[in-house]
C-alpha cells in the first residue's frame, strides 16, 4: 500500500516531523490542525498533491517552521498561515501555487514580526507564480532548494 500522513494525527505530543523525499502521492490532511504540539513540519521533495489545508493555521501557537517545498501542491497559500505568529521559516516554492502571498502572512515578515525566511514561486517568469512583495527568496534556485 502507499505511504500516507495519517500516522500524524495519531501522535498527539509530536514536536518535529522531518519527511523530506518520502513519496505520498496525497494530499496534506486537514486534521494537520490538531497536532497543538508540532513546532517543525518539513515534508520537501514528497509529490504531496492538492491544496494546502486551512486547517494549517491551527498551528499558531506551536510551529515556527514549516517546509513544503518541491511538491505538487495546488491553488494558493491560504491567509490561515498568517496565524501562525511564532513561524520564523516558511518555504512554499517548486509547486503549483498560484496568487498572491496573503497580508496576513506579510505582516508577520520581519521588521514587523519574527518570519524571517519566506520562499515562494514570486520569481518573474515562474508558471506557478504567487506574487510576494514580502518573499526573502523567490524560486527553487533562489531559495536553494537544491544546496
Amino acid at each position: 500500500g502507499s505511504i500516507t500522513l495519517d500516522f500524524l494525527i495519531g501522535m498527539p505530543s509530536i514536536v518535529e516531523t522531518w519527511l523530506d523525499f518520502t513519496r505520498f502521492d496525497m494530499g496534506i490532511p486537514t486534521e494537520i490542525g490538531s497536532l497543538q504540539t508540532l513546532q517543525s513540519f518539513s515534508c520537501s521533495f514528497c509529490t504531496l498533491t492538492g491544496t494546502i489545508p486551512t486547517e494549517i493555521g491551527n498551528l499558531g501557537a506551536t510551529t515556527d517552521r514549516i517546509w513544503l517545498f518541491q511538491n505538487q501542491l495546488t491553488g494558493t497559500i491560504p491567509s490561515e498561515i498568517g496565524l501562525l505568529s511564532r513561524a520564523i521559516i516558511l518555504y512554499f516554492e517548486g509547486n503549483q501555487l498560484s496568487g498572491t502571498m496573503p497580508n496576513e502572512i506579510c505582516l508577520n515578515k520581519e521588521p514587523f514580526g519574527i518570519l524571517s525566511e519566506l520562499g515562494s514561486d514570486c520569481d518573474e517568469g515562474n508558471p506557478s507564480f504567487v506574487d510576494c512583495p514580502c518573499c526573502s527568496c523567490c524560486g527553487e534556485f533562489q531559495c536553494g532548494d537544491f544546496n
